[in-house]
């Protein structure tokens, strides 16, 4: 299963998920994992300044519902890109 796949297979089985406490749990899991990732790795260190801050904003933006776009609505614009000629 490639990186793509494994995505998808988790925003279907978080979009599935109504519990709000389940849910904020989950995205602490994710949230620590992520960032004892981040530690780990050094790309971080080496990301010009300007993509850091873009990623950082990306990021903060996301915590906003009204940004957020649907599985559904995110995957009908992923297959018009890639049906494009």
């Amino acid at each position: 299963m490639n990186s793509f796949e494994l995505k998808g297979g988790l925003y279907d089985m978080i979009s599935r998920i109504n519990d709000k406490d389940l849910l904020a749990q989950i995205h602490g899991i994710i949230s620590k994992l992520i960032n004892q990732n981040l530690e780990k790795t050094e790309f971080w260190d080496e990301l010009p300044a300007d993509q850091q801050n873009e990623l950082e904003l990306a990021i903060q933006e996301s915590y906003n519902k009204e940004n957020l776009v649907s599985h559904e609505d995110a995957m009908k614009e992923i297959q018009a890109w890639l049906t494009k000629e």
